[in-house]
């Protein structure tokens, strides 16, 4: 399987797609830390640990959200949705995006059996959801966990194509999201966060394996403490240039060139 690994915002899923690169699988290197301590001691630590973290957990939740979180992380859902990757849709994409590959080719509509290409998938099975049923962001709670973590971050993922079964336009495809992992991190410190791994699967008719694996991970906050937090776009920020017309910025059309970020990945033969 061929491995790639992207970082972006779930927002601007669709706009990512020239920003995967290839990666090398880097050499792994583990080191362990031994410390000698008296079982008296380790097990009062333990103790002491064990009641702080409720007592700053149970702080923040209610009974009935530690019941249903209790429950997503017991019974974690699958979620299934079908694509036709339409000939339409893809065409689409391709008008939408004409740079989306690193290049300035002139557009080609695209034809029904064609392999689509590497990344395009993240503009299809999307959220079977009206507007109303959306969360307060805009994401759907398919394999969400419960509130009050309903504060979503992207974290990262990686995206790994099967070079024996590609994925072609025009034919029906499903899309299986399961959990893979649930971390949970700043309960001791009464900022409850849950880090979860996800994990969708594509899969075609013709193929018995799927076509492509796509890891994604995402943190959770907690709404209601979050949201006192001091945002981001609070911060002054610098003035923006109102003209980015690089000929009248100093910047010629050649180094602009240079500089833009040109996919790794090998096109389809």
């Amino acid at each position: 399987m061929l491995s790639y690994i992207f970082t972006c915002s779930d927002a601007l899923l669709c706009c990512c797609i020239p920003l995967i690169q290839s990666v090398r699988n880097p050499a792994c290197t583990e080191s362990a830390t031994m410390l000698n301590v008296s079982r008296s001691t380790l097990c009062l630590g333990a103790r002491r640990l064990h009641t702080t973290t409720r007592r700053l957990s149970d702080s923040v939740l209610r009974a009935d959200e530690h019941d249903a979180l209790d429950k997503w992380v017991r019974t974690p859902p699958v979620h299934h949705t079908a694509d036709p990757l339409t000939v339409q849709h893809t065409g689409d994409l391709y008008v939408t995006l004409p740079t989306r590959d690193g290049t300035h080719t002139e557009f080609q509509a695209p034809e029904t059996g064609e392999p689509l290409p590497y990344g395009h998938h993240l503009a299809f099975f999307g959220a079977r959801r009206p507007e109303p049923l959306l969360r307060a962001d805009g994401t759907d709670e398919d394999i969400s966990p419960p509130a009050p973590f309903t504060k979503r971050m992207w974290v990262g993922g990686k995206v790994r194509w099967n070079p024996d079964a590609i994925l072609r336009i025009g034919q029906p495809a499903t899309a299986k999201s399961t959990l893979l992992s649930v971390d949970k991190k700043g309960w001791d410190k009464g900022k409850p966060m849950l880090f979860v791994n996800q994990r969708l699967e594509i899969q075609q008719s013709d193929h018995t394996v799927p076509v492509i694996v796509e890891d994604r991970a995402h943190v959770y906050f907690h709404a209601g403490i979050f949201a006192n937090r001091k945002k981001v776009f609070d911060r002054p920020g610098k003035q923006v240039i109102a003209n980015c017309d690089p000929a009248k910025q100093g910047q010629s059309r050649e180094s602009l060139q240079r500089s833009t970020f040109r996919s790794s990945i090998p096109q389809h033969q």
